[in-house]
């Protein structure tokens, strides 16, 4: 929204003071103002000051808002409040410091094809939640498509909108060269009134032309009914075919052959990989990309600051996952292309500890961690130099509990005699993969899950799924894919089915039960009542008895060891590990030695034993863990 002009004197609409003028339309003004009890500003939706208000729309718009208040989405502007002030009405809602969709393609023209797919995503996902709850829109244009920071689309003005069976809606109102046929030919008006819209819309995007140009109203009207669309492609050559089928698709005069809803026309939209905002290159995938996925992946993409999401980390899982035998010159000419990581690297090899001379090439460096070392090292760093961001303490919290995961991940899986013991590494440190990228990349939205956890006692699991669509997890899982880790670590940071485990059937499945113990350790050691903590630990005990068989004396002591350890390697990242709510449980945990059960068929382990056995890796000589956790200290 653009500030369009100031308002001449001081004017307040209810508790809200005016500042300026965002837009004016048919219905009304759109007003810039301040909320001066909460300190912030807000849009408000109102008649034109002076004006005379008429009783019935009045109504109309307050009913209409309190519907809207009810919708929420990360493409959807939220709606605050609705009252009445002088006998007008207005609707307060957020303020979205950007342009609209209109004012981009007017100043700028058409999109991309890369950057419409992905924004008319985000828009598809917002007007399906309206169509989730059986509510039409009926205003769908360029207009009321807002773009505010990170080129988020989300969709606004809810002054139409209305039940599907609703026995008050007006077939003809609305944007007249947005309608679809069925307005004017006396059909039912349904969802499928807004899949017409959104295709128009995608239409514009793509060419920087509307279909339905302005003209009389019979000429539009006439337009709408009887002109068949040509393809985008028709316009701009550059605009891919199966790109047509979604737009035309939408466009179909008969509502039966269209779409049925947003989410329908998401799903087949989603079915388009595009690569990057400048080239218009494009796949089609079997599977639908879930739009927050495809947003989080851009934003990614545009704010590269988070060291853990740099390009080489994709590289070297690519190269690395062929093991030992991958090309260290390939993996050496990567990771010199990312001047953090070098340096890093050429620090550990060559500390006091790890090497007897001087060692300044990459390639040498390599062949001295071993190949499989070097994707956890990397990671481990890259992740660990995230923590240092002053603007978002809280991933230093959910980076210790991301170590601290991996190292017991790790761990459990060395007592357990798993060789791949890095690949656990990597599994249990990724576990909180989507938390911490929402943390990082979607703070508004964090901060909306945490709200709805605290106020309304929600499972975080269906906090975020109100809030993002999709569960941490599955954000994470999507994201890693993405990263090209191999599909073993993936498959650790997939959910096991409830209830007490049957033992692992092969490797892949033994891993996967360790993984999952650690995160789920990690998740109880944050319940905040001892009795209940103590109580839920003896449950997941029980529940992995068959598959992974430790005591809770063993258990209690990796806690311990990998608490330790991480406070070594985090410290040398610059933060403290000392005050999380994870760590703090599992330090309660540690201190009832004596009230909790052995698991049965399992004989506590010797400490001596217990620690050679987590600081030796396989294929190194014992001591190599000790040693490279003092170089790891130093490489920072």
């Amino acid at each position: 929204m653009s500030d369009l002009q100031p308002v001449s004197h001081d004017h307040y609409i209810g508790r809200f003071r005016v500042v300026r003028v965002l837009g004016r339309g048919s219905e009304g003004v759109v007003y810039l103002a301040h909320d001066p009890k909460l300190g912030r500003d807000v849009a408000i939706k109102t008649s034109s000051l002076g004006a005379s208000p008429d009783p019935l729309l009045a109504e109309l718009l307050v009913t209409t808002a309190q519907t809207a208040s009810k919708l929420s989405h990360p493409n959807i502007v939220p709606v605050f409040e609705a009252g009445m002030n002088g006998g007008a009405p207005y609707v307060v809602f957020e303020y979205v410091e950007g342009r609209s969709l209109a004012q981009i393609l007017a100043a700028d023209g058409p999109l991309t094809m890369a950057r419409a797919v992905v924004m008319m995503s985000q828009i598809l996902s917002g007007v399906a939640q309206i169509h989730e709850r059986s509510l039409i829109h009926g205003d769908i244009k360029p207009a009321n498509i807002l773009v505010g920071n990170g080129d988020r689309a989300r969709v606004a003005d809810f002054g139409l909108l209305r039940h599907e069976q609703a026995s008050d809606i007006d077939q003809t109102s609305g944007t007249l060269r947005y309608m679809a046929p069925e307005c004017f030919n006396g059909g039912k008006t349904d969802c499928r009134r807004d899949v017409y819209a959104l295709g128009l819309v995608f239409y514009e995007m793509l060419t920087g032309r509307a279909i339905v140009e302005r003209g009389t109203s019979k000429e539009q009207i006439e337009r709408i009914l009887n002109e068949t669309p040509q393809p985008p492609s028709a316009v701009n050559p550059r605009i891919a075919h199966v790109i047509d089928e979604v737009v035309l698709k939408a466009l179909c005069k008969a509502p039966s052959q269209r779409y049925q809803d947003a989410a329908e026309m998401k799903t087949a939209l989603d079915r388009i990989r595009v690569t990057t905002e400048t080239r218009d290159d494009i796949a089609v995938s079997e599977a639908a990309v879930h739009s927050t996925v495809e947003f989080l992946l851009r934003r990614m993409a545009h704010k590269s600051d988070f060291p853990a999401l740099s390009a080489s980390l994709t590289s070297i899982n690519q190269i690395s996952a062929e093991g030992e035998t991958a090309s260290i010159q390939a993996l050496s000419d990567k990771i010199m292309r990312d001047f953090a990581l070098t340096q890093k690297l050429l620090r550990l090899v060559n500390s006091a500890s790890m090497a007897a001379r001087k060692v300044t090439k990459v390639s040498e460096a390599i062949t001295i961690l071993g190949v499989r070392h070097l994707r956890t090292l990397a990671t481990s760093m890259l992740l660990a130099s995230g923590a240092n961001d002053k603007k978002s303490p809280g991933i230093a919290i959910a980076l210790t509990d991301a170590f601290v995961a991996g190292l017991i991940s790790r761990n459990v899986g060395r007592i357990s005699g798993i060789a791949a013991v890095e690949e656990l590494f990597i599994c249990g440190m990724f576990s909180p993969l989507g938390e911490l990228l929402a943390l990082y990349y979607l703070p508004e939205e964090y901060s909306e899950i945490a709200r709805r956890v605290f106020n309304s006692e929600l499972q975080i699991d269906a906090a975020t799924r109100s809030v993002l669509g999709i569960s941490f997890e599955e954000l994470g899982i999507a994201v890693a894919r993405h990263w090209q880790f191999p599909p073993l670590i993936v498959n650790g940071l997939s959910p096991l089915p409830p209830g007490p485990l049957p033992a692992p059937r092969g490797a892949d499945e033994r891993m996967w039960h360790c993984a999952v113990y650690a995160r789920e350790l990690g998740t109880l050691a944050r319940i905040h009542n001892n009795e209940e903590r103590a109580a839920a630990f003896e449950t997941h005990l029980q529940r992995f008895s068959a598959s992974i068989k430790l005591d809770a004396h063993t258990v209690r002591e990796i806690m311990s060891c990998s608490v330790e350890v991480a406070a070594s390697y985090t410290a040398a990242a610059g933060f403290s590990i000392s005050k999380t709510a994870m760590l703090e449980g599992m330090d309660e945990l540690c201190k009832m030695q004596d009230a909790l059960p052995q698991s049965e068929g399992a004989d506590p382990m010797p400490a001596e034993e217990l620690e050679q056995t987590m600081v030796v890796t396989p294929g190194k000589p014992p001591g190599w863990g000790t040693r490279l956790k003092k170089a790891f200290n130093s490489a920072f």
